[in-house]
């Protein structure tokens, strides 16, 4: 049988492109840490508060969106990753 291998073979993405994809992966990193930070902060201000003990609910509903902005931060960048067929990679080093 005479035809083309079975794997896929990818064109390696453009400079340019790749730097675009890291660019944008930086931004995303940047503004999600920033995010993350700021409610890090915001978590410690609330626990020096008398009003700790009474309202943990209010420490929970940050911690929270905390843990949703880092799953989201992963996410995104996950995905301009693999859209520079870095895939791969992604798979191999993610957290278990």
């Amino acid at each position: 049988m005479h035809g083309e291998p079975s794997h896929d073979t990818q064109t390696p993405p453009s400079a340019e492109h790749f730097t675009q994809v890291v660019t944008e992966v930086d931004r995303l990193v940047q503004q999600g840490c920033a995010e993350i930070s700021a409610l890090s902060r915001m978590a410690l201000l609330w626990l020096e508060t008398p009003e700790t003990s009474n309202r943990l609910d209010v420490l929970a509903s940050a911690l929270r969106t905390i843990r949703n902005s880092a799953d989201m931060l992963a996410s995104e960048t996950s995905g301009e990753v693999v859209a520079v067929g870095c895939s791969h990679y992604v798979k191999s080093s993610a957290v278990p």
